[in-house]
């Protein structure tokens, strides 16, 4: 069943680069994309033989529409040969795996992290030879094997070599692949080549007939002309359904045992001989069976590979499932059932047997489902969830399990998938907690955010009143947010929740309630205090990192945000909770900007972007780009600004989501400060002090309105504006203590500015280069108007060094105008141009760490580590590793 090279009709382009990926001449990673049929399981197969020539070791897998529910299914698949290595693996990895595989009794959840490690390991050793992994139908693959597969993708060396296919609909990972080819069809000629040398007895007529059917799929051309039929009466049909029925013509003939043997190799999630031998046994009989296996591999259909059984194209199977009776298919899902090994897979097929409502497969099916989503495998557990739910015998289960399959649909962003079974929920008649989950579920964005913060807090009372504490927690966290974004912080709606959260029987660092005090309680040391304590538990579900997070956030502690979203979005991204993921990413994104960490925020931004915009979240997508706004205000880019403001500041003011609209107010008031425009930058700032109405977020950026106000000559004015808040506001996040001493300084009388700067120098020890270099710009300017230059020259030129490599070019201009009036001169910086993970090496590489430690604590070869730094050295113009860790530091681009 192997095709070389001499059977491909075109695909110059193509080969050439397989080639030389199987040579070790180009890099290792390589994409092909495309619609069925295009050729893309050809161009697999002649990379495999090419690789069997060079003497690599070849490693295959290709998912199955019917198995993506099977967590590590695919996986499996390709690890299977190199199992008997497991015992070399470290321990944690080792049992990770073994557990991820049903070969240890799973007492606790696989770490994605520790299989990941295991599968490289796998891949990577052994007997030392390279490795070819061949992947076909990537878009079929379970989530669990496609984040495993991920992590090798990413952070292999030269071996294991990855070839991979994927339909070109594909939304998940492989956009990130290195080298993508998007294959097109082949050109008239080349498929008028193919179809001759396909069938070489095709009239004029015919052959016009036939290019116009395959539309220059070269899989059309190959297998419509072997079904007659195909070319008469199919002219209509989408290729994919012209190609599943040519190879239905082509099974067809082939007598029953022989078809039912195909059918069970078709829906087993196993590709060895003897696993479909096994389940073909109790649907054929004992003796007939392995004859049935040989006519069905006389067919052309399906072939053999060693130990496995390999289809000619993926379609057969979709072929094969599409011309089975419902009756026929329940009797092999039943036999597969009972002969499997992996019990989600036993249970998995047992419910596709079952016809009729059945509670106790319903229920297996929602144990495993639980098991499955405990380790990160959503959409399994979606998928059995909603298979439960239309096994359930009475209709309260039936909704409990589609409002499930909702929430999980929620999580993984998919809209249309929570409506669709919300719908189906009310249409049931739900009670009253079900009302309250459908509440949390839906959008709700048809009626005014005082009626949906109605809503949920009458069905908060109720949960409460009802012992559902978790789900009250649920509700008022919703309302909270709710009430954050619309600014509603009148007395009657706070006291409602705050009392209503008192009542909740949950721990005190629980992230819900933190949430819930961080958006509805004035400034105060409750929110810190505790996120320190909801860090010491461990938490472990991402999703409560995202909370957490989420109350950072809502408080002002941006330097709590990045650990916690760094945290929480390796676990979303491997679990897929794409919806969460996106507003973690955007949260993390704004925070960097409100610390001074400036270097991948427009990245992050992006994604977070383009996720929101893939999940239907237009809040988080336009909180994103207002993130973006920020950052070009703080870096002077004007035009850029107005662009990125343009959408966010519509949204804000069509939804009256006051937190959107007060990001937007600050960009302005950044793009006006950074151009000189003080008193239009005063006037924007002060703005957002007199109309927002949550004392926290207030605080923000008091220093920005402070160093607006002493440019525009209005520092008098600002103070009495201020004072209040300056002189009575309660302990608060570090972010907001740093923001209100430099405003302090700024705006003190002149007998008592150097007390002023003095401590809030004394107090920003550890605080971020921006916020260091900026109050250092102000100190420094003091200085110099008090004649004190060798002072002003110390403290301004790191600053300035700051400023410059973070491309806040208003103020390091402001800065080196300052300099110079003390008699030095200072360039402007060429600028210091670092990638995101070469700012990584280099930071650890400055901290001591060797080479080696640097791959381990990354996930990447030493010599991956060497590069970075042979590029990162010139880069920062030095030459040990000493002198990187006085330049980073002097550039603020190491922590204190």
């Amino acid at each position: 069943m192997e095709h070389t090279g001499r059977d491909l009709v075109g695909r110059l382009r193509e080969q050439a680069r397989i080639t030389a990926l199987v040579d070790g001449r180009g890099p290792g990673r390589l994409l092909l994309r495309g619609p069925a049929g295009i050729g893309k399981t050809v161009l697999l197969r002649r990379a495999a033989a090419l690789a069997g020539t060079h003497g690599l070791r070849v490693l295959r897998a290709s998912g199955v529409e019917a198995e993506q529910y099977l967590p590590f299914a695919a996986l499996h698949q390709v690890l299977l040969p190199t199992l008997g290595h497991l015992g070399d693996l470290p321990q944690l990895p080792r049992t990770a795996l073994a557990r991820a595989f049903a070969l240890l009794p799973a007492a606790d959840t696989p770490d994605p992290l520790h299989v990941g490690l295991a599968a490289l390991g796998l891949l990577t050793g052994g007997d030392g030879r390279a490795t070819l992994l061949v992947l076909d139908d990537l878009h079929w693959m379970d989530d669990a094997s496609r984040a495993a597969i991920r992590f090798v993708w990413q952070r292999a060396g030269a071996s294991p070599r990855i070839v991979a296919a994927s339909r070109e609909d594909d939304p998940g990972w492989c956009r990130e692949a290195t080298e993508t080819i998007a294959l097109t069809p082949l050109d008239r000629d080349q498929a008028r080549e193919l179809a001759l040398r396909t069938a070489p007895g095709l009239g004029p007529q015919a052959l016009h007939h036939l290019l116009g059917l395959a539309a220059g799929n070269p899989l059309a051309l190959v297998e419509l002309p072997q079904a007659a039929t195909e070319l008469a009466d199919s002219s209509v049909l989408p290729v994919q359904t012209r190609l599943e029925r040519a190879f239905a013509a082509r099974f067809g003939p082939l007598d029953a045992a022989a078809r039912m043997l195909l059918t069970v190799a078709a829906v087993h999630e196993s590709p060895l001989v003897t696993d479909v031998l096994a389940a073909g046994r109790e649907l054929v009989e004992d003796s007939h069976a392995p004859g049935a296996l040989r006519r069905a591999l006389d067919s052309g259909l399906v072939g053999a590979s060693g130990a496995r059984l390999v289809f000619l194209h993926p379609l057969v199977r979709s072929a094969l499932v599409r011309a089975a009776g419902p009756d026929l298919l329940a009797q092999v899902h039943q036999a597969v059932a009972d002969t499997t090994h992996d019990r989600f897979a036993s249970v998995w097929h047992r419910a596709h047997a079952t016809a009729k409502p059945d509670e106790d497969v319903a229920e297996a099916l929602e144990r495993v489902a639980g098991e499955a989503r405990s380790r990160g495998a959503l959409r399994p557990a979606r998928s059995a969830l909603i298979r439960a739910a239309a096994l359930s015998v009475d209709d309260r289960r039936h909704v409990h399990r589609l409002l499930d399959a909702a929430q999980i649909a929620d999580e993984l962003g998919e809209p249309d998938a929570v409506e669709r079974l919300v719908a189906q929920a009310r249409a049931l008649g739900p009670d009253e907690t079900s009302a309250a989950r459908i509440a949390l579920l839906d959008g709700g964005t048809d009626d005014h955010v005082v009626l949906r913060v109605e809503r949920l807090l009458h069905r908060a009372g109720a949960a409460l009143a009802g012992d559902a504490h978790d789900l009250a927690a649920d509700l008022l966290c919703r309302a909270s947010r709710l009430m954050d974004h619309g600014a509603i912080l009148d007395t009657s709606h706070r006291e409602r929740v705050l009392t209503a959260a008192g009542a909740l029987t949950l721990p005190s660092h629980d992230p819900r309630l933190l949430l819930i005090r961080a958006c509805l309680s004035p400034a105060g040391p409750g929110v810190p205090v505790g996120l320190a304590g909801a860090a010491t538990t461990g938490v472990l579900d991402p999703g409560q990192d995202a909370l957490l997070a989420q109350a950072a956030v809502a408080g002002g502690d941006w330097d709590s945000v990045p650990a916690l979203t760094a945290r929480a979005a390796g676990g979303l991204r491997r679990q897929g909770r794409t919806a969460l993921l996106a507003e973690t990413l955007a949260a993390r994104a704004f925070a960097a900007v409100m610390v001074g960490r400036w270097d991948d925020v427009d990245d992050v931004a992006v994604r977070a972007g383009r996720l929101a915009e893939e999940t239907g979240q237009a809040r988080w997508r336009h909180d994103a780009g207002l993130t973006r706004a920020l950052l070009a205000a703080l870096r002077g880019e004007s035009e850029r600004v107005a662009e990125l403001l343009a959408d966010g500041e519509r949204f804000a003011v069509v939804t009256g989501d006051a937190v959107l609209g007060d990001t937007a107010r600050l960009a302005r008031g950044l793009a006006h400060l950074g151009a000189d425009r003080h008193l239009d930058a005063y006037e924007a700032l002060r703005s957002r002090v007199t109309t927002v109405p949550h004392p926290n977020r207030r605080l923000w950026a008091v220093d920005l309105l402070a160093e607006a106000a002493v440019g525009a000559g209005r520092a008098r004015e600002a103070w009495e504006l201020l004072r209040a808040d300056l002189e009575n506001a309660p302990p608060g996040p570090a972010a907001q203590v740093r923001s209100r001493n430099l405003a302090r300084a700024l705006l003190a009388r002149p007998e008592e500015m150097e007390d002023a700067f003095g401590a809030a120098v004394l107090e920003a020890r550890g605080t971020p280069g921006w916020h260091r270099a900026r109050l250092d710009l102000y100190h420094g300017m003091w200085l110099r108007r008090h004649r004190r230059a060798a002072e002003a020259r110390a403290v301004l030129e790191p600053c300035v060094l700051v400023l410059d490599r973070l491309g806040a070019r208003a103020w390091a201009a402001r800065g080196r105008r300052e300099l110079a009036a003390t008699g030095r001169r200072s360039r402007p910086a060429s600028g210091i141009s670092l990638t995101a993970q070469e700012l990584r090496i280099a930071r650890l590489a400055a901290e001591g760490l060797s080479n080696k430690e640097i791959g381990l604590r990354l996930f990447l070869t030493h010599r991956t580590v060497g590069t970075h730094l042979y590029r990162v050295f010139p880069k920062l113009n030095v030459r040990t590793r000493g002198q990187l860790h006085r330049v980073m530091r002097e550039a603020g681009l190491l922590d204190d």
